[in-house]
């Protein structure tokens, strides 16, 4: 998968996808060894785009991403929403991670990709 075709992925989500996700997204992260193997997997991709020297590009990326979850939910809700932010937030930690690329990048994307299953752009990095 790469960035456009995430960002137009998340361009023609529904509120009941976003909503849908947030409740997968929850039930992918319900232990503390799933908290803490989510943690490892954002510092891993963090420290690969500075290592690349992509920082400043991922936070744009990461930006959109989020903002085009808000868009597509605050045209049906008044936000702010806690299911559109779980969502936006994870959004733009997955765009991040398709920026990067090195040792433990696609395990970190598996990682940030579970309760993504739903979206058919992303059924891959759960995998």
């Amino acid at each position: 998968m790469d960035i456009p075709a995430f960002e137009r992925a998340l361009a023609e989500l529904t509120l009941a996808d976003i909503r849908s996700i947030a409740r997968d997204l929850s039930d992918s992260i319900s232990t503390t060894a799933e908290e803490i193997a989510a943690t490892r997997a954002v510092l891993t991709i963090d420290h690969t785009l500075k290592r690349m020297h992509r920082l400043h590009f991922a936070a744009a990326v990461s930006v959109h991403a989020a903002t085009t979850v808000q868009d597509v939910a605050s045209a049906h809700i008044e936000l702010p929403d806690a299911d559109v932010t779980r969502v936006a937030r994870s959004a733009a930690q997955l765009a991040r991670g398709l920026l990067a690329d090195g040792p433990g990048v696609h395990e970190s994307l598996s990682i940030l990709g579970r309760g993504w299953q739903r979206l058919p752009v992303c059924r891959d990095l759960a995998a």
